[in-house]
């Protein structure tokens, strides 16, 4: 009996032994080894860079020479990320079969934007994002004066002026209607809280709604249009780092919201409500204005984010906005001491819906959007209702040429309907509007760079077309030092005022040519 259950033993351990060497045997032909060089853009090893397969333990780190070697077990579709602090990170997709791949990796070094001027280890670059201001969420809301909100933080901004009667960001000269705010690729057509006679209205999104804020005040990328003056590009957050909830309360109001990240943190969504009374604030600071009904608010927002692939990502954003007020204003045409009435009800819902993936070594971006705007005022014995509704698409495809220059183009459609009714008396007209931009970075060394494309664009109404040529150069006159020069026009359609009675009427038109040369210290900047 002894023996028999020694030999049963022995059965279960070979076989058991078995078993780990086939399971071992299968995991190493499974595994993929990766190796190759990491340079600069001279071609010079950069040391220490860290080497990883994305989401996994698997990388390492390079040698003197720039060298790296590690295997891993994943396979698929992955990202090999190589990062290294002072230059930008590169990820670059591999698929992961079993064997040996060699992948060589060039870093180029990472930008470092003071104000307006960019300059890095050796290069210099003349595109948006590079020659205009980047705020950061936090850039915002800590702006002294701005009480959190983007426009107020930009208009703190050289180049841009403060107008305490009106909103909409003024740049050097030009009215407030000529900045327009773009989300995802997609125009706002109502970005501010509805007009209110002589007070400045907020904007109606929040700086942490978006993972970074560019502005330019001198010229903008042929991408975009039908803005005299500027353009503030506002980009949503992708996924989140993780779960969260939100609660606030102040003496203005309450609100709050949730994110859900799922586990596979492949996909995210969230809702965020809020509502504000001013009543409260006005009863113990007392206000200029003869508020009859304190401004009051509700609102709410709706995000969905997912992963479609390593490289792909589809977002959908909504806001809507219920607000009201009224008040009493001096009447300057009355020789008897009268206040005229203003009275203001006002719904907003804007949606946008985005799509971004690499073909191949094409990125392709997609957007929808759709907005809603409704006014209905009392202003004494009038009566007036005005509706706004713009809904649009615009696809675009670029791919890099060489290490850094790159080609871009794309079309956009937008179709805007406008309604009013000014007692009994109803008007409105609507516009097709199409447009389509080509535009090219030329990288031509470390010390220039150039930027050239042109616009189309064809308005039903106006019953016109343009093309907007634009080019920009940048070059480094000095280690710390740059000049640049830049050339383009712009055109617009006149305010929406005038287009009720279109006859007549073209684009309105502006051609910029500034120059500037900056220099940069620790500290300071000059031009």
């Amino acid at each position: 009996m002894k023996s028999i259950k020694n030999k049963l033993n022995l059965l279960k351990t070979g076989a058991l032994t078995l078993f780990l060497l086939t399971g071992t045997a299968s995991g190493a032909n499974a595994q993929t080894t990766i190796s190759g060089q990491v340079t600069d853009l001279k071609k010079q090893p950069v040391a220490n860079a860290n080497v990883f397969i994305k989401d996994s333990y698997d990388g390492a780190t390079a040698d003197a020479q720039g060298k790296y070697s590690f295997s891993t077990s994943e396979t698929g579709n992955m990202m090999l990320v190589c990062s290294m602090m002072g230059y930008g990170t590169v990820e670059k997709p591999v698929a992961l079969n079993g064997g040996t791949l060699t992948i060589d990796i060039t870093l180029e070094g990472k930008v470092q934007e003071f104000d307006v001027v960019v300059i890095s280890a050796g290069t210099i670059e003349a595109s948006d994002e590079k020659k205009t201001t980047v705020l950061k969420p936090l850039d915002i809301v800590t702006t002294a004066g701005a009480s959190g909100d983007i426009y107020g933080a930009l208009k703190t901004l050289p180049g841009t002026q403060q107008v305490g009667e009106s909103e909409g960001l003024f740049v050097r000269g030009g009215t407030g209607a000529e900045t327009k705010t773009i989300i995802d690729g997609m125009a706002v057509n109502n970005p501010f809280f509805s007009s209110v006679p002589d007070i400045a209205s907020r904007g109606r999104f929040s700086p942490f709604l978006f993972k970074g804020t560019v502005f330019s005040t001198g010229g903008y990328s042929a991408q975009y249009g039908q803005a005299l003056s500027s353009v503030l590009v506002l980009e949503t957050q992708d996924l989140p780092e993780r779960t969260s909830s939100t609660l606030a309360v102040s003496s203005v109001g309450v609100g709050g919201g949730h994110n859900q990240l799922w586990k596979e943190k492949n996909m995210s969504a969230g809702f965020d409500i809020n509502y504000t009374n001013l009543a409260p604030y006005f009863a113990l600071v007392k206000q200029l204005p003869d508020y009859v009904r304190k401004p009051e608010f509700t609102g709410g927002s709706l995000n969905f984010r997912k992963k479609t692939s390593e490289t792909g990502i589809l977002k959908f954003y909504g806001y809507f906005n219920l607000g009201d007020l009224a008040l009493r204003r001096q009447d300057i045409d009355s020789i008897i001491d009268y206040k005229s009435l203003f009275d203001l009800k006002n719904d907003n819902v804007y949606t946008n819906l985005s799509y971004r993936e690499y073909v191949g070594r094409w990125r392709v971006d997609a957007a929808t959007s759709f907005s809603h705007n409704r006014d209905r005022i009392i202003f004494d014995a009038d009566s007036i209702s005005a509706i706004s509704q713009l809904s649009q698409g615009r696809v675009m495809m670029q791919r890099g040429l060489g290490i850094r220059s790159q080609i871009r183009f794309g079309g956009e459609y937008q179709y805007l309907v406008e309604d009013g009714k000014y007692n009994q008396y109803a008007y409105g007209f609507f516009d097709n509007y199409g447009s389509g931009f080509a535009e090219a970075d030329f990288y031509f060394g470390p010390k220039i760079v150039a930027r050239a494309g042109g616009r189309f664009e064809s308005s039903s109404i106006l019953a016109k077309t343009c093309l907007a040529p634009r080019a920009s150069l940048a070059f480094k006159t000095g280690n710390n030092s740059q000049a640049s020069v830049a050339y383009g026009d712009f055109y617009q359609k006149p305010e929406r005022d005038y287009l009720y009675t279109p006859a007549g009427i073209g684009y309105e038109k502006a051609t910029p040519s500034p120059s500037a040369w900056k220099r940069i210290t620790k500290s300071t900047a000059s031009c």
